[in-house]
């Protein structure tokens, strides 16, 4: 069996049938589980680093209009659709 992902090959959005034992390190390493999240964390994503820092998702969270509060990172990764496996 295995699980379909999605990232960026040569600046083209691509899918990669994966391992589903991987999916956990992939989806931490720049992958995404849909094209959409993927252009979403890309957009997220200002220096451009691969990985989205607890101040990107802040800054994200707070231009979208959610409310932050004491909510944790990884509640507005979800409220953003940006969540990791």
């Amino acid at each position: 069996m295995a699980t379909i992902l999605y990232t960026k090959v040569n600046g083209e959005i691509v899918q990669e049938f994966c391992d589903p034992i991987m999916v956990h390190e992939l989806l931490k390493n720049g992958y995404a589980t849909s094209e959409e999240a993927l252009s979403k964390k890309e957009s997220i994503d200002t220096n451009g680093s691969g990985k989205l820092s607890d101040a990107e998702i802040k800054a994200a969270a707070k231009e979208a209009g959610i409310r932050i509060g004491r909510k944790s990172i990884a509640t507005l990764k979800k409220e953003l659709g940006v969540e990791d496996a």
